[in-house]
């Protein structure tokens, strides 16, 4: 993965372009910092959340812990995990949930992938 460029995670759709550009505008490598940092900490509580509410059929409360993930990775610019999670709380609302059992495996690798984009994208050593 080391070798994807920014413009690349923007092509791909991985990143929204505008949301990264705004942060990256505010010239503030401590906010940026503490932002992503957030983030990293964060995300993988949500994730635990929504396993635990899914294993405890806990819709409701999956589905508020995924519209939280959804949120952060909205202040990011991370858009294709946003994406993923919006189709995952469209499945909560509709009922389908024989997929999300697989669905918590795939948003799992996805965060992974995205901590190391991060550091691309926000031209972080």
């Amino acid at each position: 993965m080391s070798n994807l460029r920014k413009y690349d995670l923007y092509k791909e759709g991985y990143f929204k372009a505008e949301t990264v550009e705004e942060l990256l505008k505010l010239n503030d490598d401590a906010f940026i910092e503490d932002v992503i940092q957030t983030f990293k900490e964060e995300s993988p509580k949500y994730l635990k959340q929504v396993r635990e509410c899914f294993q405890a059929r806990d819709y409701e409360r999956m589905r508020i812990s995924l519209h939280q993930l959804k949120g952060s990775c909205g202040t990011i610019g991370a858009e294709k995990v946003r994406r993923f999670v919006m189709e995952m709380m469209e499945k909560v609302d509709k009922g389908r949930i024989s997929s999300l059992q697989q669905d918590c495996e795939q948003l799992e690798k996805l965060l992974v992938d995205l901590y190391e984009m991060l550091d691309i994208v926000y031209e972080r050593k």
